[in-house]
């Protein structure tokens, strides 16, 4: 069996602390061997895994919230003022909006996670404006898009 580099498990709790670290064999990427289990390295192993799925959802997560903030942005633009429905609906998705938001801010650093809720709602927002809306879409806002979509996927694809 070969040994690669050691990855550390850090368990963070409430307000950032950090709770525990745990060392076990694994990828050097961060992706953890072996099948979780009760006792020693398992436990390790298991945490591991535990911390790789929570990365993954606090992303999936974070695209969610960018989604809901797209609704209620084109939502101040679409629905009508008169009707009580309307600002029910814009003050609800601004609520769920920011409760989706604490979740990956949790996990994932600060200033990455509220850059790519922004840069996800940015480019939604302009986009449906243009499609929806018939708002101007010049090949110069469309460069300006595409250089916040770099942003946004080089802020996922950097280390934290």
């Amino acid at each position: 069996m070969n040994k690669v580099p050691r990855v550390t498990v850090v368990n963070v709790g409430h307000r950032g602390r950090v709770i525990d670290q745990q060392r076990d064999w694994g990828w050097a990427g961060g992706i953890c061997h072996g099948l979780p289990g009760r006792s020693g390295v398992g436990d390790a192993v298991y945490e591991c895994w535990r911390s790789v799925m929570w990365t993954t959802t606090a992303w999936l997560i974070l695209i969610v919230a960018g989604i809901v903030e797209i609704t209620w942005a084109v939502g101040m633009k679409y629905w009508s003022l008169d009707t009580l429905l309307a600002e029910y609906l814009r003050r609800d998705s601004v609520l769920v909006d920011l409760y989706l938001l604490s979740i990956p801010i949790r996990q994932l650093p600060a200033g990455t996670t509220y850059s790519v809720w922004v840069g996800i709602g940015s480019i939604g927002v302009t986009l449906f404006g243009i499609i929806m809306f018939g708002e101007n879409a010049s090949p110069m806002r469309l460069a300006c898009l595409g250089l916040i979509l770099v942003g946004v996927i080089g802020l996922k694809l950097l280390p934290a």
